[in-house]
């Protein structure tokens, strides 16, 4: 099995960033390679890095992590939102449409409560979530359902 997880660039002047150095820090399961690689905090170049990559490596599963700062523990997100970004990147752009072509939002296939679940189980403080937010990692996570979609994966997970 081939897992491609994400994390993003540290921004705003940080040093670092939350979601890399949890996907920095995991380590493979039995069985299971795993493909990190780091996004930028750019709406279309995370979204080009992550197409690229998809259609490069067709992994059996992809894990998105993003950052909120004013969150409180994991949420697994459900849905990608196709509204407009509310916050520049990092290279000062706001893009208007989520996605050219885009028509709505979209929703993974998994069951995010049982997902949250197992992760309570493992002692992780762990909720669903309907919202991906505004920015970078929203935008990420719809360009990753939306390739999904286009190719017809329903067995990427």
């Amino acid at each position: 099995m081939l897992i491609l997880l994400t994390g993003f660039q540290p921004f705003a002047g940080a040093d670092t960033n939350a979601s890399w150095d949890a996907v920095s820090s995991l380590a493979d399961p039995p069985g299971v390679h795993t493909v990190r690689h780091r996004l930028p905090v750019s709406y279309e170049r995370a979204a080009d890095d992550l197409y690229r990559l998809l259609d490069r490596l067709r992994p059996d599963a992809l894990v998105l992590t993003g950052l909120d700062a004013g969150a409180q523990g994991l949420r697994v997100e459900s849905t990608a939102h196709a509204g407009t970004a509310t916050a520049p990147d990092e290279d000062g752009e706001q893009p208007a449409p989520l996605t050219p072509g885009t028509t709505g939002d979209l929703s993974t296939t998994l069951d995010v409560e049982r997902l949250a679940a197992r992760s309570r189980g493992a002692d992780v403080d762990a909720r669903p979530s309907s919202d991906a937010g505004r920015f970078v990692c929203n935008w990420t996570y719809h360009a990753g359902l939306e390739w999904t979609a286009q190719r017809r994966l329903e067995g990427l997970w």
